[in-house]
């Protein structure tokens, strides 16, 4: 099957993710920080091109015109978002939301998004190998609803200078592995001896990329399940590879709509 000119919404199951879409974007970032920066490059290797970054320096205060803009992505501060998402909605511009630590607005932003038929994508990690990591995740948590003895901790690993704790990818595979399990009933950023609540154990080492790690602890056995990030390339490139998809579609989405298309496609 050739690659056309034309923008197309799947590649064959054979073909890399990487070469799955072909037409450029137009983008816009709204920060500076490290995780826009690694995105920018790669969204740049990839053959789309930047016509606006701003920053606290720099802030976005003027209407952008749509034509000459695919695609914006909030890599801010959490008291900025709903402010930005609110902005690129009203000017009918979709936006991916890579920054964390304000979900507590989130429904208010999904409202937006349905009432000016817009196009958000978000996620607490755009890492690929984080989806395989989170999909494991609540596999192990249902089964050992028949195995007691066993207890799940979950740990995550940041660099000193992260904002939120515990990070928003612990939060969000914590309520994984809630919604898999009978078991646990909730979660608390410490250790419990309440066998329903999975405890979340957060750590700030220097030049630490992030590591999260699923623990299930028995008296006579250990099951660990661990994914680590090496380079913040890999959250750059699944940012992209979710802009690329979210382009084609309008709607509330999160980062599992993306791969679950894509694993669903290679079935």
């Amino acid at each position: 099957m050739g690659i056309s000119a034309k923008r197309l919404t799947y590649l064959e199951p054979s073909l890399s993710i990487l070469n799955q879409y072909v037409e450029g974007m137009n983008l816009v970032f709204l920060g500076k920080g490290k995780l826009a920066q690694v995105t920018m490059e790669i969204a740049q290797e990839r053959g789309h091109q930047l016509v606006g970054v701003h920053d606290s320096a720099h802030p976005w205060v003027t209407p952008i015109n749509k034509n000459d803009v695919d695609m914006v992505f909030e890599m801010s501060r959490p008291e900025l978002v709903h402010a930005h998402v609110l902005s690129a909605l009203e000017q009918g511009l979709p936006m991916v939301i890579g920054t964390t630590g304000w979900y507590d607005r989130l429904p208010e932003i999904k409202e937006h998004c349905e009432r000016l038929e817009g196009s958000v994508l978000w996620a607490s990690n755009f890492a690929p190998g984080v989806q395989v990591f989170r999909r494991l995740g609540r596999t192990l948590a249902a089964m050992l609803d028949a195995l007691p003895d066993f207890q799940l901790e979950l740990h995550e690993s940041h660099h000193l200078q992260k904002l939120d704790s515990p990070s928003g990818t612990a939060i969000q595979t914590a309520q994984d592995l809630l919604s898999s399990s009978n078991r646990y009933r909730r979660w608390l950023p410490e250790l419990s001896a309440d066998p329903q609540t999975l405890p979340i154990i957060s750590h700030r080492l220097e030049d630490e990329v992030g590591t999260h790690t699923l623990v299930a602890q028995s008296d006579f056995e250990h099951i660990s399940l661990e994914h680590k990030a090496n380079h913040r390339r890999a959250f750059g490139l699944g940012a992209v590879l979710a802009a690329e998809w979210l382009k084609q579609r309008q709607g509330f989405f999160t980062v599992d709509h993306y791969y679950e298309s894509l694993w669903g496609l290679c079935q």
